[in-house]
């Protein structure tokens, strides 16, 4: 069985982190690294993108239901999940429109689903701001995003209906019935509590599990064996947790870069009346204006200056920290360090707790290379059930390409 090679480049060595060669797809045969799967689906998207419009905007305006159906229309990586239901449909109906008609409506059902978990995930997080500032319900009550939420859930359960399969209908209602028990699971556990399989086990609900049940519906919709069924459910399974570990992984990635770029900034200030800064001002006009710019001039503006920074690092490393307690590169790292355990389930508030050393420690410790393997490990499997589902070459090749949008760029 060809296996990818797992990547475990130390990500502060080189640009774009551990994971930003994705998969190692030189060993595979009758594969093309150049079939895009979301090009492969371009057309079937317009139709799906087109219904979720007329779904979420055929009511009274709403600007968060008009806010969803954008965050679905302008982001590539908020397609995943559609695109992926639809490449398992061009897998087993070779191309028959009828059946595609079909499945184009059960990826619309799959997003939908999507799109609510997220408008509600916001409210129970009461998150400031999702990645790349796009929070679907910035700007509204609590209630109106939950409304929106609520509609979204509603309308997947009108289409689900209109498939008329009622194991299908099963199949996604686990799906939901799993994300709520992963969130409420999330909560409860106290970060001292908190074990790698919780981790694992919590992943596969809130993210895996609507890939798994799609991947399963997908051939049930076909009357697909039984083989076709589980390597459907593999599929999605593995692609969903390779997805999840690897977004940790880059999440943590970013905490590290960014306490370093603050710390970088720090040192600058402190050391900014020693001749190498001076030198390097003389000769840069750029550098001296960022540099006059900080707006400091005396020793105790520095000292001033830097007591502020390090006060802000510190807060903004536990922020960090306890939002990204329960995942693989903090736990980890907690597994083999009792003391970053302790200070962990504290919420570093003890006396000596500290936040930046604790960050050097996931740093060191291994966590985030050994999450990054295992999201390999997952990414492998999803490969070895895309090759056992099709003989299609080009539908093959886009089902493992898809694998590696998951492992570089999906968070």
């Amino acid at each position: 069985m060809w296996r990818p090679r797992v990547i475990t480049n130390w990500l502060m060595r080189s640009r774009g982190g551990i994971l930003r060669n994705g998969v190692d797809l030189s060993g595979a045969e009758d594969h093309s690294a150049s079939v895009d799967p979301f090009g492969m689906c371009e057309a079937d998207l317009q139709e799906v993108a087109k219904s979720v419009e007329e779904s979420v905007k055929g009511y009274e305006a709403s600007p968060v239901l008009e806010r969803a159906a954008e965050y679905f229309l302008s982001l590539r990586r908020e397609r995943f999940r559609p695109v992926t239901v639809l490449l398992l449909a061009h897998a087993v109906t070779d191309g028959d429109e009828h059946r595609m008609t079909i499945h184009r409506k059960f990826a619309e059902v799959v997003e939908m689903l999507h799109i609510a978990s997220v408008l509600h995930n916001e409210i129970v997080d009461d998150a400031d701001m999702k990645k790349d500032n796009q929070r679907l319900g910035t700007g509204l009550s609590n209630g109106l995003s939950l409304l929106a939420g609520d509609f979204l859930l509603a309308r997947s359960v009108t289409l689900l209906a209109e498939l008329r399969n009622c194991r299908v209908v099963e199949l996604m209602a686990n799906v939901i019935e799993a994300i709520v028990h992963g969130d409420v699971l999330h909560r409860e556990s106290p970060n001292a509590a908190e074990t790698f399989d919780d981790y694992i086990k919590k992943s596969f609900l809130k993210t895996a599990a609507l890939l798994a049940n799609a991947g399963t519906s997908v051939m049930t919709l076909e009357n697909r064996s039984e083989a076709d069924v589980a390597n459907g459910f593999a599929y999605g399974k593995h692609l969903g947790m390779a997805y999840r570990l690897a977004s940790d992984v880059r999440n943590m990635e970013r905490v590290l870069s960014e306490r370093l770029r603050r710390e970088s900034v720090r040192n600058l200030l402190a050391m900014s009346a020693t001749g190498p800064v001076l030198h390097t001002a003389e000769g840069d006009n750029r550098f001296k204006d960022a540099l006059s710019g900080m707006a400091y001039r005396l020793a105790s503006d520095v000292r001033n200056m830097e007591r502020v920074l390090s006060e802000r690092l510190r807060r903004e490393s536990v922020r960090n920290l306890l939002a990204m307690s329960a995942t693989g590169p903090v736990l980890h790292t907690a597994e083999g360090d009792n003391r970053f355990k302790d200070a962990l389930s504290r919420g570093f508030s003890g006396t000596g707790d500290d936040p930046l050393g604790a960050l050097e420690s996931i740093r060191t410790s291994g966590g985030i290379e050994r999450t990054a393997a295992q999201a390999m490990l997952h990414a492998e499997s999803a490969i070895d059930a895309a090759r056992q589902l099709t003989s299609n070459s080009p539908v093959r090749s886009a089902l493992i390409n898809m694998v590696d949008v998951a492992v570089k760029d999906g968070s």
